[in-house]
């Protein structure tokens, strides 16, 4: 690994917290406020400074280097039904109405 996980900015470790929760980059985008442009970008140049060519395993770096393994690894368990209720706030009523119908 040339590079420690420590290198990475804040952005860059948080999409790979995002993704360790089950996250894609279209949901890390909805949660962060980024397009889903930005959120690849940020794991391009994450998996460029850590060495490595799939954004799993630079997750797997960034969870050993905190100290914690993806089995362990609860804190963003619910992310993607946070972003999901993002969404669904933007639906009008009589829609989300016929949504949980």
């Amino acid at each position: 690994m040339p590079n420690s996980y420590e290198t990475l900015t804040d952005r860059e470790k948080e999409v790979l917290r995002l993704l360790a929760g089950g996250h894609d980059a279209k949901s890390a985008a909805c949660e962060m406020n980024l397009s889903v442009h930005a959120v690849n970008e940020r794991l391009r140049s994450t998996r460029r400074k850590l060495g490595v060519t799939s954004s799993k395993q630079a997750v797997r770096i960034l969870l050993e280097g905190e100290g914690t393994n993806c089995v362990g690894y609860k804190q963003f368990e619910f992310a993607p039904v946070t972003a999901s209720l993002k969404v669904l706030r933007g639906i009008s009523a009589l829609t989300r109405s016929q949504l949980e119908a």
